[in-house]
Protein backbone atom coordinates (compact mmCIF):
# COMPACT_ATOMS: atom_id res chain seq x y z
CA UNK A 1 0.00 0.00 0.00
CA UNK A 2 1.52 3.26 -0.87
CA UNK A 3 0.73 6.67 1.32
CA UNK A 4 -0.85 9.64 0.87
CA UNK A 5 2.03 12.18 0.98
CA UNK A 6 3.41 10.37 -2.48
CA UNK A 7 6.18 8.37 -0.29
CA UNK A 8 6.73 4.58 -1.39
CA UNK A 9 6.57 2.44 1.50
CA UNK A 10 9.96 1.08 1.77
CA UNK A 11 11.42 4.84 2.33
CA UNK A 12 12.95 5.08 5.40
CA UNK A 13 14.88 8.51 7.42
CA UNK A 14 12.85 11.30 8.35
CA UNK A 15 10.08 10.95 5.78
CA UNK A 16 8.98 7.42 6.15
CA UNK A 17 5.45 6.19 6.66
CA UNK A 18 4.55 5.97 10.16
CA UNK A 19 0.91 5.60 12.02
CA UNK A 20 0.34 9.07 11.85
CA UNK A 21 -0.25 9.85 7.99
CA UNK A 22 -3.62 8.37 8.33
CA UNK A 23 -4.29 11.76 9.45
CA UNK A 24 -4.01 13.29 6.13
CA UNK A 25 -6.38 16.28 5.26
CA UNK A 26 -6.48 17.20 1.77
CA UNK A 27 -7.13 20.98 1.46
CA UNK A 28 -10.53 21.69 0.90
CA UNK A 29 -9.82 26.39 0.13
CA UNK A 30 -11.68 27.30 -3.19
CA UNK A 31 -8.60 28.20 -5.33
CA UNK A 32 -5.52 27.20 -5.06
CA UNK A 33 -5.20 24.22 -3.09
CA UNK A 34 -3.05 24.32 -0.57
CA UNK A 35 0.09 21.33 -1.34
CA UNK A 36 1.28 19.11 1.13
CA UNK A 37 4.43 19.24 2.84
CA UNK A 38 3.78 23.15 3.41
CA UNK A 39 4.00 24.72 6.43
CA UNK A 40 0.30 25.99 5.04
CA UNK A 41 -0.71 22.53 4.65
CA UNK A 42 -0.16 21.83 8.23
CA UNK A 43 -1.57 25.02 9.51
CA UNK A 44 -4.25 26.20 7.65
CA UNK A 45 -5.52 22.04 6.86
CA UNK A 46 -4.57 20.42 9.92
CA UNK A 47 -2.64 17.99 7.64
CA UNK A 48 -0.66 16.08 10.04
CA UNK A 49 1.62 13.60 7.38
CA UNK A 50 4.75 13.18 7.69
CA UNK A 51 6.47 15.85 5.03
CA UNK A 52 3.52 18.68 6.48
CA UNK A 53 5.25 17.68 10.03
CA UNK A 54 8.64 17.94 8.43
CA UNK A 55 7.59 21.32 6.95
CA UNK A 56 6.40 22.94 10.09
CA UNK A 57 9.43 21.58 11.89
CA UNK A 58 11.64 23.04 9.66
CA UNK A 59 9.99 26.66 9.68
CA UNK A 60 9.92 26.76 13.64
CA UNK A 61 13.38 25.84 13.61
CA UNK A 62 14.43 28.74 11.44
CA UNK A 63 12.36 30.55 13.34
CA UNK A 64 14.20 29.82 16.31
CA UNK A 65 17.30 30.18 15.29
CA UNK A 66 16.57 33.49 13.55
CA UNK A 67 15.87 34.78 17.45
CA UNK A 68 18.76 32.87 18.74
CA UNK A 69 20.89 35.34 15.98
CA UNK A 70 18.96 38.27 17.31
CA UNK A 71 17.80 38.86 13.44
CA UNK A 72 13.92 37.91 14.24
CA UNK A 73 12.31 40.77 13.01
CA UNK A 74 8.19 40.08 11.76
CA UNK A 75 7.13 43.61 12.58
CA UNK A 76 8.83 46.88 11.21
CA UNK A 77 7.84 50.29 11.36
CA UNK A 78 5.06 51.61 9.13
CA UNK A 79 5.94 54.91 8.40
CA UNK A 80 8.55 54.51 5.65
CA UNK A 81 6.46 52.49 4.24
CA UNK A 82 3.67 54.85 4.27
CA UNK A 83 5.38 57.69 2.83
CA UNK A 84 6.36 55.49 0.08
CA UNK A 85 3.01 54.38 -0.84
CA UNK A 86 2.00 58.13 -0.81
CA UNK A 87 4.73 59.10 -2.77
CA UNK A 88 3.45 56.29 -5.57
CA UNK A 89 0.26 57.36 -5.49
CA UNK A 90 1.19 60.92 -6.93
CA UNK A 91 3.09 58.95 -9.35
CA UNK A 92 -0.12 57.73 -10.59
CA UNK A 93 -0.63 54.52 -9.19
CA UNK A 94 -3.42 53.43 -7.92
CA UNK A 95 -4.45 50.96 -4.96
CA UNK A 96 -5.55 48.53 -7.23
CA UNK A 97 -2.53 48.49 -9.34
CA UNK A 98 0.12 48.56 -6.36
CA UNK A 99 -1.87 45.61 -5.15
CA UNK A 100 -1.76 43.57 -8.29
CA UNK A 101 2.16 44.76 -8.89
CA UNK A 102 3.59 43.55 -5.29
CA UNK A 103 0.94 40.52 -4.24
CA UNK A 104 -0.27 42.56 -1.22
CA UNK A 105 -3.72 42.72 -0.50
CA UNK A 106 -5.65 45.64 -1.15
CA UNK A 107 -7.26 46.02 2.19
CA UNK A 108 -3.58 46.05 3.68
CA UNK A 109 -2.46 48.74 1.64
CA UNK A 110 -6.01 50.94 2.24
CA UNK A 111 -5.38 50.12 5.95
CA UNK A 112 -1.71 51.73 5.80
CA UNK A 113 -2.92 54.71 3.84
CA UNK A 114 -6.30 55.51 5.72
CA UNK A 115 -6.50 58.52 6.50
CA UNK A 116 -9.77 58.28 9.03
CA UNK A 117 -8.57 54.92 10.72
CA UNK A 118 -5.61 55.19 12.51
CA UNK A 119 -2.55 53.40 10.64
CA UNK A 120 -1.14 50.93 12.15
CA UNK A 121 2.14 51.53 13.79
CA UNK A 122 3.98 48.48 12.51
CA UNK A 123 3.47 46.03 9.48
CA UNK A 124 5.36 42.50 8.83
CA UNK A 125 8.72 43.16 7.31
CA UNK A 126 7.77 40.30 4.45
CA UNK A 127 4.81 43.13 3.30
CA UNK A 128 7.17 45.86 3.99
CA UNK A 129 9.58 44.42 1.36
CA UNK A 130 7.25 43.68 -0.90
CA UNK A 131 5.87 47.58 -1.50
CA UNK A 132 9.17 49.28 -0.84
CA UNK A 133 10.59 47.19 -3.86
CA UNK A 134 7.64 48.62 -6.18
CA UNK A 135 9.32 51.70 -7.88
CA UNK A 136 7.50 54.25 -10.43
CA UNK A 137 8.30 53.42 -13.80
CA UNK A 138 6.22 53.67 -16.92
CA UNK A 139 5.69 50.23 -17.41
CA UNK A 140 3.69 49.82 -13.99
CA UNK A 141 1.53 52.84 -14.44
CA UNK A 142 -1.94 51.40 -15.21
CA UNK A 143 -2.92 51.63 -19.19
CA UNK A 144 -6.00 53.60 -17.80
CA UNK A 145 -4.30 56.54 -16.30
CA UNK A 146 -3.74 59.54 -18.56
CA UNK A 147 -0.30 61.47 -18.48
CA UNK A 148 0.23 64.51 -19.82
CA UNK A 149 2.65 65.96 -22.28
CA UNK A 150 4.07 69.40 -21.74
CA UNK A 151 3.21 70.24 -25.25
CA UNK A 152 -0.78 68.93 -24.53
CA UNK A 153 -0.37 71.34 -21.43
CA UNK A 154 0.90 74.42 -22.72
CA UNK A 155 -1.52 73.75 -25.61
CA UNK A 156 -4.50 73.94 -22.64
CA UNK A 157 -3.34 76.79 -21.26
CA UNK A 158 -3.20 78.69 -24.82
CA UNK A 159 -6.48 78.02 -25.38
CA UNK A 160 -7.57 79.13 -21.71
CA UNK A 161 -5.87 82.25 -22.17
CA UNK A 162 -7.04 83.17 -25.51
CA UNK A 163 -10.59 82.02 -24.00
CA UNK A 164 -10.37 84.52 -20.88
CA UNK A 165 -8.86 87.68 -22.59
CA UNK A 166 -10.97 90.53 -23.40
CA UNK A 167 -13.29 90.15 -26.61
CA UNK A 168 -11.21 92.89 -28.72
CA UNK A 169 -8.38 90.95 -28.29
CA UNK A 170 -8.95 87.57 -29.05
CA UNK A 171 -6.78 86.42 -32.20
CA UNK A 172 -9.95 84.22 -34.12
CA UNK A 173 -10.54 81.99 -30.87
CA UNK A 174 -13.79 81.59 -29.00
CA UNK A 175 -15.17 80.72 -26.46
CA UNK A 176 -15.93 77.70 -28.47
CA UNK A 177 -12.72 76.91 -29.62
CA UNK A 178 -12.56 75.70 -25.67
CA UNK A 179 -14.81 72.13 -26.52
CA UNK A 180 -11.80 70.21 -27.02
CA UNK A 181 -9.53 71.39 -24.24
CA UNK A 182 -9.83 68.62 -22.12
CA UNK A 183 -9.31 65.93 -23.99
CA UNK A 184 -5.85 65.58 -25.34
CA UNK A 185 -4.71 64.61 -29.37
Amino acid sequence: MTPDDGSSASESGPLARSPRDLIRRDCKHPGKPHAHGTRVAYVSDRCRCTRCRAANRATDRRRTDAITLGKWEPFIDSRPVRDHLLLMRKEGLGIDRIAQLTAVPRSTIQRILSPDAKPPERIRSGTAKRLMALGSTAEQVSSGHRRWGRDQIERIEHRHDAARAPAGSRRGGSADSLAGVASPR
